[in-house]
């Protein structure tokens, strides 16, 4: 290859990575930490405003002072998070945290739960509960996906992760799966995070 094709080359590279190399140093602090610091302050507002939403859905008319040690971990896993569907299970927790009517059943747990969730899992979770089975087989995991449009696989996974996650149990005799679908149902924390948390 001639010097000019090889300078050529390198420029094409150069604007092809430049974008990307823009987010990556900004995203990992290099720039400052300025994106960073911005996307999470924008977090935390988002999280103040569908808090505030979702106690006014729910009637709430006086929340109670908030517990340090229930919030603290809410609002820091809250503002490194900018998924939208992830972003509304966090303000939900937040409101039931400060809901009296519903701060006696929270649980720390719901918490650390709700760290591993992807977007798809708490859907998922709303769907079987809808079911309201002990067991689930195909034909459950055929109308999740009708209702959710998610794939099997992407069931799977999900109910994989739920029940990692402690939201879901398999039924004796299918431990051994490594994608299970059949007979897994939502467990006593599953319920209580639905009943507590993600109901209205």
């Amino acid at each position: 290859m001639d010097e000019i094709s090889e300078k050529a080359l390198e420029t094409s590279v150069s604007l092809v990575v430049q974008p990307f190399a823009g987010v990556v140093q900004d995203a990992i602090g290099l720039a400052g930490g300025d994106w960073l610091s911005e996307m999470r302050t924008r977090n935390r507002k988002k999280l103040e405003e569908k808090t505030k939403r979702i106690c006014e859905e729910r009637g709430v008319e006086q929340l109670d002072e908030p517990n340090p040690t229930t919030i603290a971990p809410i609002i820091t896993a809250a503002q490194d998070e900018s998924r939208e569907e992830l972003q509304d299970i966090w303000a939900k927790l937040l409101a039931a945290a400060l809901d009296p009517g519903r701060n006696r059943r929270f649980r720390r747990e719901f918490t650390e739960s709700v760290k591993r969730f992807e977007p798809s899992d708490a859907l998922v979770l709303i769907e079987l509960d809808r079911e309201n089975v002990h067991g689930t087989h195909a034909n459950h995991v055929k109308a999740i996906s009708l209702r959710t449009g998610l794939s099997h696989n992407q069931i799977a996974v999900s109910f994989r992760n739920l029940i990692n996650c402690g939201c879901f149990m398999r039924s004796p005799g299918v431990e051994g799966q490594q994608f299970p679908i059949h007979g897994v149902f939502v467990s006593p924390l599953g319920h209580e995070l639905l009943e507590v948390v993600l109901c209205h």
